[in-house]
């Protein structure tokens, strides 16, 4: 009795009050807690930016500035009414030319101009000037034989910088260089062509065979070439001074059409000796000329009392009549263009000699 008296006694109301009052809260909650949630978050996004707006002003107008200018500088002539104003140009730099077609066709070849010239020392005693001028002597013509390159590091290289200067002058050129020759006065052969037509076939040679080894102080440089498909041997030389006998030498010069009588042959260089010495009756007997007679080709120390300046009848090219014709030849005498002799000189002792050349 007592236990439920005394459960009896216990206020009820007092747990009703308290349900009461969670209810009015919760009731509370309940009216505004659905709204806050998503109001409240999406007003702090908005402040959040338009801070960033405010922060971040000058670096967006800056990118609107750049857009609107690139805009402007794309759209076409005619549909922008009010275009900006074009910025004034810097001035353009001369214009340079073109640079020649450096891979030319070839083109059908009837005839070729063959120049040989004693080029004095070259790579020993050739300033760039010098080498200019020699580039510029050469420089209409096809195909040219030099002699006297320095057998040091300085020929080729001198040869490489006039082989660039040719270059510069419109047509495309190369070269090809011998090893020294094997005699007392050792020195290096050049051929430099222009490549639109003409082809190097295979390697040069320094010719050998028993009687030239023995008696040829500088063996001659062999090169075929292919001419727009007509086909050239040549051989560049360069005979021993005046003082050594080069009439002996001259009488060997046969024995290289011997060696190679079937190829379209021509025998060039420096001689020193005249084509009219009978030395050379046994290379005319096989069928060879001259082009040059009677012309003189190297040059004095000194002019004589009548201003004359040629001293002797060195150099030439001689070719093969049976398969060959030439067609004109000459000398290029470069010395007017120079104040004195001496100065003439400095570019060689001797004149460049030309002939042009056809297939029969």
């Amino acid at each position: 009795m007592q236990y439920a008296l005394l459960n009896a006694k216990q206020p009820p109301i007092m747990a009703t009050k308290t349900t009461t009052k969670r209810r009015k809260t919760t009731s509370r909650k309940s009216k505004y807690g659905s709204i806050t949630f998503s109001k409240f978050s999406t007003y702090i996004a908005i402040v959040f930016v338009v801070i960033f707006i405010i922060t971040q002003w000058s670096f967006i107008m800056e990118k609107c500035n750049e857009i609107k200018t690139i805009i402007t500088q794309t759209v076409p002539p005619g549909t922008n009414n009010n275009p900006a104003p074009s910025p004034v140009p810097n001035p353009s730099p001369t214009p340079q030319p073109l640079p020649p077609n450096q891979n030319p066709q070839p083109v059908s070849v009837k005839s070729i101009k063959i120049v040989t010239w004693n080029l004095y020392n070259m790579g020993i005693s050739k300033d760039d000037d010098e080498v200019r001028f020699a580039a510029e002597t050469i420089k209409n013509y096809d195909l040219v034989a030099l002699q006297e390159i320095s057998t040091t590091l300085n020929g080729p290289r001198a040869i490489a910088k006039l082989n660039e200067e040719l270059n510069r002058r419109g047509a495309k050129w190369d070269y090809v260089v011998s090893d020294p020759t094997s005699g007392e006065g050792s020195e290096k052969y050049v051929f430099l062509y222009k490549t639109q037509n003409i082809k190097v076939l295979g390697n040069g040679w320094l010719v050998s065979g028993k009687a030239l080894d023995k008696n040829l102080d500088r063996e001659p440089f062999m090169v075929r070439f292919d001419v727009g498909g007509k086909k050239l041997l040549l051989a560049n030389f360069h005979a021993v001074p005046t003082g050594k006998n080069p009439a002996k030498e001259a009488l060997l010069l046969s024995e290289i059409h011997s060696l190679y009588p079937t190829d379209n042959l021509m025998i060039m260089g420096d001689f020193n000796l005249s084509q009219s010495n009978p030395a050379f009756d046994a290379l005319k007997s096989k069928g060879y000329k001259p082009v040059l007679v009677n012309q003189k080709t190297s040059l004095k120390t000194k002019k004589d009392a009548n201003g004359n300046y040629l001293a002797e009848e060195y150099d030439n090219i001689f070719y093969r009549t049976s398969t060959l014709v030439s067609l004109k030849s000459g000398i290029i005498d470069f010395v007017p263009k120079f104040k004195t002799l001496a100065e003439a000189r400095h570019i060689s002792d001797h004149l460049p000699v030309w002939c042009e050349i056809a297939w029969k």
